[in-house]
């Protein structure tokens, strides 16, 4: 009898012992940026102010870029310190001034000509640039045709 309980007594021990096994679940969120949407801008009439371009002038309008992000990104915006395109200025030595302002963050603040900010929240975002270009003196800018370029970066 002491054997059959003895081995009663093993059997419901080996039954609730229980094996434990962890599997691990891994992955790395990267910061990084999908730009998704991209329109370019056109400069307006400088029928206001011969010595600037503007895309808030008539007839303008900046460019608007959407993009989505993963993680904590940074978004810098460097705008343009020189014509991409533009006729021969002479003298003219051309001042730009580049604005932003995001559909998240409202107006972004410009040292020099780059502004950054950083999304800890949401997932997208749409960013309108604006461009003022003056000759910096009472000089017009000549007939031909301009382009300048901004750049996003996102890290």
């Amino acid at each position: 009898m002491k054997k059959s309980l003895l081995a009663v007594a093993l059997s419901f021990g080996a039954v609730s012992a229980a094996h434990a096994f962890s599997v691990d679940t891994t992955g790395r969120v990267e910061n990084a940026c999908v730009f998704t949407e991209v329109s370019a801008g056109d400069f307006g009439s400088n029928a206001i102010d011969p010595t600037a371009l503007s895309t808030s002038h008539v007839g303008g309008s900046g460019p608007v870029v959407s993009f989505t992000f993963t993680g904590q990104p940074t978004l810098a915006i460097t705008g343009p310190t020189s014509f991409s395109t533009a006729p021969e200025l002479g003298e003219i030595v051309p001042v730009f001034t580049t604005l932003a302002s995001t559909t998240a963050k409202g107006s972004l603040t410009f040292s020099g000509n780059s502004a950054s900010t950083v999304y800890t929240t949401g997932s997208g975002d749409t960013v309108n640039l604006g461009l003022q270009v003056s000759t910096g003196s009472e000089t017009n800018f000549p007939a031909g045709d301009y382009a300048a370029a901004t750049t996003l970066t996102c890290s």
